[in-house]
């Protein structure tokens, strides 16, 4: 049972626009939370399933901390 977790929409949320890693031109960011039990597993699993295939993800960290080192 998961308890007091919730997915916050839209999934688009961990690009590099929306981390603030690159400039983006967006008008707005609306972000949604679900708090139903099925569609919050829905996305969790979904989420575990790209974030452990290495062909689909990068490790940006470093860019990361170094793109706000340098913001700073």
């Amino acid at each position: 049972m998961l308890l007091h977790v919730f997915p916050y929409m839209p999934i688009q949320g961990f690009t590099t626009v929306d981390l603030g890693f690159e400039r983006g031109n967006n008008l707005s960011n609306i972000v949604t939370k679900i708090d139903d039990y099925s569609a919050t597993k829905t996305y969790l699993d979904l989420f575990e399933q790209v974030w452990n295939d290495d062909d689909k993800m990068e490790d940006i960290t470093e860019e990361v901390v170094e793109y706000i080192n340098w913001r700073n």
